[in-house]
């Protein structure tokens, strides 16, 4: 049952139903969405931990209401935002008006300024009375002409011409040129970033990447809707005006884009002359993180390791429980008849740490000239150690599981789902398990990909929803069927879950298995016993006589199994998009 408050928001709003909330949005201010937003995330924080299933679908209706909130306020944003940048482009057209045909332009008329105060300056009354009369009576016949070229004038005795008056002199085409870059890249700030008003220009990158992190934070613990953005930051390059082509100016634009891509301009750049910038960089988008370990509970093996006695099953209590009815108890039924369990101790567990060892070494020029370069390997190595280790306690993990098989009717997002589904059941009806207890699956990371490539192959007329499934939605569908789903990204030591490097020929195909892990929780323990980091630049004896430097780094670790039962199920898979309309009925019950 929904809170109070949601009732009481909803009888506000006149909407009746939770789920006819998105139709009202519309018609709401932004303090009003707000405010709506607020009673939301209240109103699902009231229900707290109550786990019933009444309880858990009404915070599944709260959560897609806040998402339809959310999706809502982002959409404003972006209107917004769009609409600011309209306003901003409009008044950019507007700010540097071109000067009109007929006048000069400003460097022009700073020219002619500059001429008239050299000939003032430098030349004796007469002198400046014969060039104003010389100006006036050239006046008529400059006009009508763009620009006038000055006539020289001989230096009189001792005088020199100043160096305004040289200028005045100097023809046009010699005139320097502007060194005005060819764009300017403007970043101004989006709307609601802390710290800046919208359409307010950044002062330099540092400022945008402090608003990105400022943006970040203010966005922390609260829910935001998959697929939301925010804009903090527009880019925008802002030509000069020898490279602005103008609407209706075909005879300017055509000059404005033949002093560029001319011949005479393409040859006057002569090619390279200096030897071209060499780019360090190295790429790397390799991954050193760890879902396996991160997903199972910690603890600290201070002396190397730990022993424990295994748990007793609920299958071992079988000959404890009796039945005795009125008719037993009235015909004199034997208490010594009636049946009893034992107690006996458990086999007795011991689970040491093993090492995981990353070792690099590379000369101490290299490391000098190109420092670059090692970042990059330490990277790939701690993504590589990162696999290994991943691959032990996979490989730990399954040598403590049942190991079962499971064969594929339709396609890999129907099978899957199903296979995995009835084993979680199956598990808790085994050991009697609380309903709201969540199991723990380890799935492979490419079984994602797997999921939406099978749904896009089905029937066609299915709907394109299904185009734009996404992680979260297929770990909703395993939580639904009582499991947090774990991702893991390598595979155990001898396994077959890692696709092979691609070459040259026929693309790479989906693998042909999957296997997953299925346990309660607890029942396995990451065993840590530390890490030894010797550091990146290692010297000894060794390094000293072949001028090398070396890293070092090693984790103790290992994984105590203490639960009561994990299964290790494969599955054989095809993703072919297959339903249950094409395929015969009485197939459906031959795979599993």
């Amino acid at each position: 049952m929904l809170p109070k408050t949601i009732a009481d928001l909803l009888a506000k709003l006149e909407v009746k139903a939770l789920d006819k909330l998105s139709e009202k949005l519309g018609d709401l201010s932004d303090e009003q969405i707000t405010e709506v937003q607020s009673v939301l995330m209240a109103g699902l924080d009231e229900l707290g931990e109550d786990l019933s299933d009444e309880n858990l679908k009404s915070m599944d209706e709260l959560a897609s209401a806040i998402m339809g909130v959310r999706e809502t306020i982002s959409a404003r944003e972006e209107d917004r935002s769009a609409r600011q940048d309209r306003a901003a482009e409009i008044r950019s057209r507007v700010t540097t008006p071109a000067a009109p045909e007929g006048e000069e332009s400003d460097e022009g008329s700073k020219a002619s300024e500059s001429r008239s105060e050299g000939s003032q300056a430098d030349s004796g009354t007469e002198g400046a009375q014969a060039s104003q009369e010389g100006s006036e009576g050239d006046s008529g016949a400059s006009e009508g002409s763009e620009k006038a070229v000055p006539e020289p004038v001989a230096a009189s005795g001792s005088d020199r011409p100043s160096i305004q008056e040289l200028a005045s002199r100097r023809p046009e085409s010699m005139a320097p040129r502007s060194t005005e870059p060819n764009q300017m890249l403007t970043i101004t700030a989006g709307a609601d970033v802390p710290g800046f008003s919208a359409g307010t220009q950044y002062p330099d990158s540092t400022s945008v990447g402090k608003a990105l992190a400022d943006k970040m934070d203010a966005l922390k613990g609260s829910k935001v809707a998959e697929g939301s953005r925010y804009k903090v930051a527009t880019l925008s390059l802002d030509y000069p005006s020898d490279r602005v082509l103008e609407e209706g100016q075909d005879g300017r634009n055509t000059e404005k884009i033949m002093s560029v891509v001319s011949p005479p301009a393409i040859v006057a750049a002569g090619g390279l002359c200096a030897p071209t910038d060499a780019h360090y960089g190295l790429a790397n988008i390799s991954s050193a993180a760890r879902p396996v370990r991160d997903a199972l509970p910690k603890f600290n093996a201070r002396r190397g390791g730990i022993r424990y006695i295994t748990p007793p099953t609920l299958s071992d209590l079988e000959g404890a429980v009796g039945y005795v009815t009125e008719a037993d108890d009235v015909s004199g039924y034997p208490p010594a008849d009636k049946p009893i369990a034992t107690i006996t101790c458990g086999t007795e567990q011991e689970v040491v740490i093993n090492a995981v060892t990353l070792r690099l070494q590379t000369g101490r020029f290299s490391r000098m000239t190109f420092p670059e370069q090692f970042p990059v390997w330490y990277d790939l190595g701690l993504a590589q150690h990162a696999r290994i280790a991943e691959g032990r306690l996979l490989s730990a993990i399954s040598t403590d599981s049942t190991a079962v098989t499971d064969g594929q009717n339709l396609g890999l997002a129907r099978d899957l789902l199903e296979c995995h589904g009835r084993h979680i059941e199956s598990y808790r009806n085994v050991h009697r398990t609380d309903p709201d207890i969540m199991l723990q699956i380890f799935v492979p990371r490419w079984v994602v990909g797997a999921f939406c490539a099978d749904l896009v192959r089905q029937s066609p007329g299915d709907g394109l929803e299904v185009w734009n499934l996404t992680r979260q939605q297929i770990e909703g569908w395993y939580r639904n069927r009582g499991a947090a789903v774990t991702w893991y990204l390598d595979s155990r030591i001898g396994g077959d879950q890692l696709f092979p490097v691609q070459v040259a020929g026929p693309g790479t195909e989906w693998l042909a298995t999957v296997e997953a892990y299925l346990f309660h929780p607890g029942a396995f323990l990451f065993i840590d016993g530390g890490t030894l980091d010797l550091g990146i630049d290692i010297i000894d004896t060794t390094t000293i006589a072949t001028n090398d430097l070396q890293s070092f780094m090693e984790t103790f670790e290992n994984v105590a199994y203490m639960g009561v039962e994990s299964r290790q199920i494969r599955s054989s898979i095809c993703v072919n998009g297959a339903a249950a309309g094409v395929v015969d009925p009485a197939d459906l019950c031959t795979g599993s």
